[in-house]
């Protein structure tokens, strides 16, 4: 399982050289659409008018924290919670989001390092397609790098067809060996555990 610190990736994303200025959540959601078998973007608060669901992008769980909830909180107690934490992989540069997810046995990698490995596993996949086509379903293509503007939504090209533009069918979703129903997540459990006992807040504040 991939958990990443969704708003604090976009964060460092902003700063890298190459398209990732302005990147946008549904932007990220088609980059690791389809990479990994499970991976979940964890989010503060509520959903944004023009943030994407979980409807639009089946095989990626967005996961927001709610009122009165970080999302730091949530990602750690989604670790903590796990039966299988040594399956997790933790996404974010925050250093209390590592420091939890370490204690908790789950591995973790920079926003920066993770960000840029998508682009190289999205190219290494690209090479596979062209590859394995036949000459003639190439002629007239545009250029590779027109290709992954588009697909990463950053120019006006017009949409390939599928015949175009092979892409590799999802398999099917095995049980989630991290062991974490997220469905599950208490977040008013989490808003206890985490408040400072001299300052106690409620999630009807």
């Amino acid at each position: 399982m991939i958990i990443i610190d969704a708003y604090n990736c976009l964060h460092a994303g902003s700063s890298m050289p190459g398209p990732w200025h302005g990147f946008s959540l549904r932007e990220l959601c088609r980059l690791v659409e389809r990479l990994d078998k499970k991976i979940v973007l964890v989010m503060d608060g509520s959903p944004k008018p023009d943030e994407p669901t979980n409807a639009e992008f089946p095989d990626v769980t967005l996961k927001y924290s709610g009122r009165g909830v970080s999302a730091d909180s949530v990602i750690i107690a989604m670790v903590e919670q796990s039966t299988g934490a040594r399956h997790i992989t933790v996404v974010s540069n925050d250093r209390a989001v590592k420091a939890g997810a370490h204690r908790g046995g789950a591995r973790t990698i920079a926003c920066e390092k993770y960000l840029a490995g998508i682009l190289r596993r999205k190219a290494a996949m690209r090479l596979r397609w062209k590859t394995a086509e036949p000459q003639r379903k190439t002629v007239g293509r545009t250029s590779d790098t027109d290709f992954w503007l588009h697909e990463f939504g950053f120019t006006t090209l017009a949409r390939k067809s599928e015949s175009q533009v092979p892409r590799s069918k999802p398999s099917a979703t095995p049980s989630d060996p991290a062991g974490i129903d997220i469905d599950a997540i208490d977040m008013e459990e989490i808003l206890r555990q985490r408040t400072p006992p001299e300052h106690p807040r409620s999630l009807s504040e």
